[in-house]
């Protein structure tokens, strides 16, 4: 039972919020800054980002119950499976929302406040509903996918500057290749809850091919900037090289898979999504490990 309450805040994808705002609130303080201080600006982003972030999770589930019924992924969800009622999964979400808007209110930076509250209201109001609405919802749903190391970053600076910016783009473009693999993993399934993600829309392959391609070759030289600006050395920029590269190398190999497809080879085209999709997964907290590592 305890074991629902933990998963229905999808934790995979809260956790990875929390250690991208945390991570960048992390670089963002200066360097020598009083311990305490350093102390406090990471537990305040630590503890809204996670309560915001689940309660937006767990809203999720609420509106796409039905939807998450039909897809074997998410069919054993705590809220489908009726191991927490919809009614305990709203007031679960009142209370997390509640105490996540108040305790950032009165913590975070107005700047980091909004971002976060932001966060939440994009994700559940425009993202949750446009995928099945449009193929264009994966790049929507980047935008509050972003906003957490946005929330860390102006935790300590309160201003967007070009640091915020950065962070931003790193986070954003990544999530297109990612997410647009593992849309493919699982196509059958968005298919059945009828969500319009281009992985499920485009029958050639070749826009799904082509946006990927198109967000990894930008990714590359934004992962660069920090070393650019600078915020962080230069050791940083040149292992970036080799770490950026070796990410484009898995989105060419499935980009060109994908937009050759053919059924008899679909064994491959998967195979080569997996690796794109778990090169994703390391690729992310490196860069942002190698940035807090670099920082000047």
């Amino acid at each position: 039972m305890l074991k629902d309450y933990w998963i229905i805040l999808k934790p995979e994808l809260t956790l990875l919020s929390v250690f991208t705002a945390v991570m960048s609130c992390y670089i963002a303080i200066p360097v020598g800054t009083d311990f305490l201080i350093k102390y406090n600006y990471l537990i305040n982003v630590v503890i809204s980002t996670f309560l915001l972030g689940g309660c937006a999770s767990i809203l999720n589930q609420l509106i796409e119950k039905k939807y998450d019924s039909l897809m074997k992924r998410t069919e054993g969800r705590p809220l489908v499976n009726n191991n927490i009622s919809t009614r305990v999964g709203w007031i679960y979400a009142t209370v997390l929302g509640i105490s996540g808007t108040l305790f950032s209110f009165y913590n975070l930076s107005t700047i980091s406040f909004l971002a976060a509250i932001g966060t939440v209201i994009s994700y559940i109001i425009i993202y949750t509903p446009f995928k099945r609405i449009s193929v264009f919802s994966t790049i929507i749903g980047a935008i509050p996918g972003a906003l957490p190391p946005v929330i860390g970053w102006t935790a300590v600076t309160n201003r967007i500057d070009q640091g915020a910016w950065i962070v931003f783009a790193i986070l954003f473009l990544w999530q297109i290749p990612h997410f647009y693999s593992l849309g493919w993993l699982y196509r059958k399934d968005y298919k059945l809850a009828d969500y319009k993600i281009l992985p499920v829309t485009d029958s050639t392959g070749k826009s799904l091919g082509g946006q990927i391609l198109f967000n990894m070759f930008a990714l590359f030289p934004v992962s660069l900037m920090p070393a650019v600006i600078p915020f962080v050395s230069i050791e940083y920029f040149y292992i970036m090289l080799i770490i950026g590269s070796v990410f484009i190398y898995y989105g060419i190999k499935f980009s060109l898979y994908v937009i050759s497809y053919k059924v008899e080879d679909i064994a491959n085209v998967n195979k080569n999504a997996r690796k794109l999709f778990y090169s994703g997964l390391i690729y992310l907290p490196i860069v942002f490990f190698l940035m807090a590592f670099y920082k000047i």
